[in-house]
């Protein structure tokens, strides 16, 4: 379901605020159960309208980025706690592979990242970290 952005937010969905690399952005409407394959395979087939810059990519290279990390496709929204009934960002980029988790250039020397939490390692949710 895609959300406008001013309707009510289902206190038992997700809200997420999808924004692209140019900047526009669109909101839809999940099931905290629905893991990122069944979220961006929902993104590509209500592709919206009001994206016209942005070319509909091929379907199996649709990624999501939250809090700075690729998410992998068996992830679903409980398993990242996002909280229900409120909206939640996430970038949208498109690209063929996630980069490996443990290549040597993700790798940062001296104070831990922050997303490299236990809690983070026990979901194995994530691949490296990116920033826009």
């Amino acid at each position: 379901m895609q959300s406008d952005g001013s309707t009510k937010i289902p206190s038992d969905q997700v809200n997420l605020k999808i924004i692209l690399v140019s900047g526009e952005t669109s909101e839809f409407l999940f099931n905290p159960e629905d893991s990122v394959s069944v979220i961006t395979q929902h993104i590509f087939d209500n592709w919206p309208d009001a994206w016209p810059s942005e070319s509909k990519p091929e379907e199996n290279i649709i990624r999501l980025i939250y809090q700075g990390r690729f998410l992998h496709d068996s992830v679903s929204l409980a398993a990242l706690q996002l909280a229900r009934g409120k909206t939640t960002v996430m970038h949208l980029v498109c690209r063929e592979s996630l980069p490996a988790a443990n290549h040597p250039g993700n790798i940062r020397r001296g104070k831990p990242h922050r997303a490299s939490s236990t809690r983070q390692h026990e979901t194995g949710c994530c691949a490296s970290c990116t920033l826009l």
